[in-house]
């Protein structure tokens, strides 16, 4: 199974990536529409474009809390734990809950995910 045109193929590739990792719409032309619905093989890759971009998403909201902890953002809760530091930062809408990432010992920063705040007091 080959893409019918690898360029067309790339550029559907990037916009679906792209717009999942920034939180927006994915908006196809009539042209890329066509061809999905044409091409065996990029129609296949349609569910790992969007888990790619969904993880870069993810990825994106971790590196973002690691950045506001770094420069001294107050909301940012700060902990040292076995794993190496945690940090915590609510929902604005439910400050009782909200996305921990944890900083390895050797800098490995984990994509983050929803905990209450109290899990994060608790965390050893």
């Amino acid at each position: 199974m080959k893409c019918s045109d690898p360029q067309l193929g790339g550029k559907i590739a990037l916009e679906i990536a792209f717009n999942m990792a920034q939180g927006t719409g994915v908006h196809l032309t009539p042209e890329e529409s066509q061809h999905l619905a044409e091409c065996k093989e990029c129609n296949c890759m349609l569910p790992l474009w969007f888990r790619k971009g969904a993880a870069a998403r993810e990825t994106g909201k971790a590196y973002n809390i690691v950045n506001l902890a770094e420069t001294g953002d107050r909301r940012i809760l700060k902990r040292s734990t076995q794993y190496g530091t945690a940090l915590f930062k609510s929902h604005e809408d439910d400050t009782s809950k909200g996305l921990l990432v944890e900083i390895s010992a050797t800098g490995d920063i984990s994509d983050g995910h929803e905990v209450t705040l109290d899990e994060f007091n608790r965390l050893e």
